[in-house]
This record gives C-alpha cells, sequence and structure tokens, in this order.
C-alpha cells in the first residue's frame, strides 16, 4: 500500500513538472504584469519581451544619456559635433601662451617707446621749423613725449589692447627708427661724411620719423592679425643686434680699403639679415626670456674669448683689425651653442618644467639573472640594454 501511495505521488509530481515546463516554453518570462512592486523591477516595468523597458522609460538604445546628454558646461551633446570654428571642449586652464589679454610688461615697453618716439618727433618739428632757440626747441620734444605715452593710455583705456599688439607697435617703432638712422648714416657715410646741414639734418630727421612711424603701424596690424608671443618680438629685436655687430665687425675686418664705409655696408645688411632670420625662426620656436639672456652671454663670452687673436698680431706685421672677423665668428658660435643649450629653459612661474638639454633618446639597462636550474658558470646572466625615445 505505501509502495502504491509513493508511485502515485511520484507520478504527480512528473506531471506537474512537465507541465510547468510546457507553460514557461509557451510563454516569454516574464509574462505581463508578472513583476510585481518589491519583486525586483519598480511597478509598470515588465512588459512582453524579457530585458525591454516600459514605452516612455528609457530613450531608444540601451546605454544611450537622455535627450541633451549629460554633457557639462562647454562640452557638446553627445553624439553632436561643435559648430565650426569652435573647440570641442574648453581650453585648460592657466594655458600659456594661449590668453588674448596683453600683459603689463607689454604696455611698460609700449610707453617707453612712445615717450621716446613723442621726443623724436619734437626734435623732426624743430627740424623742420629750423628752431634753433634752445628755450623754444625743447617745447616740441617735451610736448609730444608726453602726449604720446598718455594717448596710448586712453587708447588702452578705451578698447583693451589684444595680446602682443603693444610690445609688437614698440618694437615696430624701435626697428623701424633704426632702420632710418641706418639709411640716414650710410647715406651720411658714403657721401663724403661732411658736417651735417640744416638742410641734410631735415631730410635725415624726416626719414627717421617716416621708417619709425611706418614701423609702428606696421607692428600694429602685424600684432592685431598674429597676436605674437612678447618673447618672439625680443628675440626679433635680438637678431637686428646681433646682426648688426657682427655685421659691422666683419665689414670692417675684411676691408682692405677705408674700413668705415665696408662697415657700414655690411653692418646695414647684417642689421636686416638678422631681423629676417630671427622673425623666420620665431615662426616654430619661441624662446623664454631666460633662453635670450644665455644668448646675450654666449654671444658676449664668444666675442671676448675670440680675443685671444690679437696676441699672435704681437711681432707681426699683418693688419690687426682683421681680428675683428675672429671676433664676429666667435660671437655668432658662442650664440649658436648658448641656443642650443638652453633651448628648453622655461621662465619662472612657467607650468612646463625645462632643463638645459634634452638627449632625443635614452638609454636603460636592466640584469638579467641566470636560467633556472643552471649554474653560474654556464649561464652567467647578463645585463639588457635598450633604447628609447626619437630617433
Amino acid at each position: 500500500m505505501h509502495f502504491l501511495a509513493l508511485r502515485v505521488g511520484l507520478a504527480a509530481s512528473v506531471s506537474a513538472f512537465l507541465t510547468f515546463t510546457a507553460d514557461a516554453n509557451a510563454q516569454p518570462y516574464p509574462q505581463p504584469g508578472y513583476a510585481q512592486p518589491g519583486y525586483g523591477a519598480p511597478p509598470g516595468y515588465a512588459q512582453p519581451g524579457y530585458g525591454q523597458p516600459p514605452p516612455g522609460y528609457a530613450q531608444p538604445g540601451y546605454g544611450q544619456p537622455p535627450p541633451g546628454g549629460y554633457a557639462q558646461p562647454g562640452y557638446p551633446p553627445y553624439g553632436q559635433q561643435p559648430p565650426y570654428g569652435q573647440q570641442p571642449y574648453p581650453a585648460p586652464a592657466l594655458t600659456r601662451g594661449k590668453s588674448d589679454k596683453r600683459g603689463s610688461e607689454e604696455m611698460g615697453f609700449l610707453y617707453g617707446m612712445s615717450i621716446a618716439y613723442g621726443v623724436g618727433t619734437g626734435i623732426w618739428i624743430d627740424a623742420l621749423g629750423k628752431i634753433s632757440d634752445p628755450g623754444l626747441a625743447v617745447l616740441a620734444p617735451i610736448g609730444f613725449g608726453a602726449a604720446f605715452p598718455i594717448g596710448v593710455y586712453f587708447w588702452d583705456d578705451y578698447d583693451r589692447f589684444h595680446r602682443g599688439v603693444p610690445s609688437s607697435m614698440a618694437t615696430g617703432l624701435a626697428l623701424g627708427a633704426v632702420e632710418g638712422m641706418a639709411i640716414s648714416g650710410l647715406h651720411w657715410q658714403h657721401t663724403g661724411g661732411n658736417a651735417l646741414t640744416s638742410k641734410s639734418f631735415q631730410g635725415y630727421s624726416t626719414l627717421t620719423f617716416l621708417a619709425a612711424t611706418g614701423g609702428g603701424v606696421g607692428g600694429y596690424f602685424f600684432g592685431e592679425w598674429l597676436h605674437p608671443d612678447p618673447r618672439s618680438l625680443a628675440f626679433i629685436a635680438s637678431g637686428s643686434a646681433w646682426g648688426a655687430i657682427s655685421g659691422t665687425m666683419l665689414g670692417a675686418g675684411f676691408s682692405t680699403g677705408d674700413w668705415k664705409d665696408a662697415a657700414s655696408v655690411v653692418g646695414f645688411v647684417g642689421y636686416n639679415a638678422g631681423i629676417a632670420a630671427t622673425g623666420a625662426l620665431s615662426t616654430f620656436y619661441v624662446p623664454s626670456y631666460n633662453s635670450l639672456k644665455y644668448m646675450w652671454l654666449g654671444y658676449v663670452a664668444g666675442t671676448a674669448l675670440s680675443s685671444v687673436v690679437y696676441f699672435f698680431y704681437i711681432g707681426s706685421d699683418s693688419n690687426p683689425r682683421h681680428g675683428l672677423v675672429a671676433n664676429a665668428a666667435g660671437g655668432l658660435a658662442g650664440l649658436g651653442l648658448a641656443a642650443v643649450l638652453a633651448a628648453d629653459v622655461k621662465d619662472d612661474g612657467d607650468r612646463r618644467a625645462g632643463s638645459f638639454f634634452k638627449a632625443p633618446f635614452q638609454l636603460g639597462m636592466t640584469p638579467v639573472p641566470p636560467l633556472p636550474g643552471t649554474s653560474m658558470s654556464s649561464s652567467p646572466g647578463g645585463t639588457l640594454i635598450s633604447a628609447f625615445g626619437e630617433f
């Protein structure tokens, strides 16, 4: 009897299991309305089809953000590109060299050059008016020397200069004025070097005034167009000085006749060549002020060290003036060496750490232990040498 009851109970269990399995295969899990609050899904969550959210609950496509995205301020919405001409992400804070604001040191440079330009303008007006009385002659230089920096102040206060514009204007004023004086001096030297007359001084002062004015106007438009780094302009100004000094020494050293004629011509060419060379380099290289300091030290040191050549002229019949060629070559060599060694030197406060010299690649050495199960005599191990960097 007990055995018969066991068989009946077992058959009922199997029948119930098969019935449940058949129903489960016939209807996907979970069924509509199956999920209840507290079972692991929110009210109304389950719907026909396993794993799909109810209408209106989720956006199309699993894992996508809601309309408008989760983007933070300054970032474009998910899946959208920023408008043409805009950055896809905001620029990092405190990024050196990217600010559009002019620096206070730029304005100091422009104030100083505007004072000099104003004084020079007053001298030019005195020359045109042939004013010889000292008390009256100083009025125009003093008046314009004060008016121009005051005008620059109100100009900047009304419409703030962009970054690089003040230093570009100041550099243009300086380079233009030197250009005018160099042309005037070149003409004076090659026309006999006679004493300056009132008429010749009028011409030279007019040429210098026009060249300085053109340099200042050109510097303004150059600054507005390119927004150059002020350090690039200091590099260009330094290049003009290196070219003029080296050219003058080369002309005087190589001359066989009147050394002043050759020195004035080659010095004038070197002045403009220095501007062109450093201007081209500044398009892809911006030295720091510390780098410029070391370049000047290298130039002066090279010129001074090359002066030992004059000891060899003692007791010699050669013209010692030819030693200026060695001075020019030594100065340029010292400049080039300092430029290479100090290329990565950064200014104080620069976020990027620099060094005197950055090797193009680095070497690494790692000891290699002996092979397992071998003796030191049969497999002593060794050293693994690796190189990485730019080749």
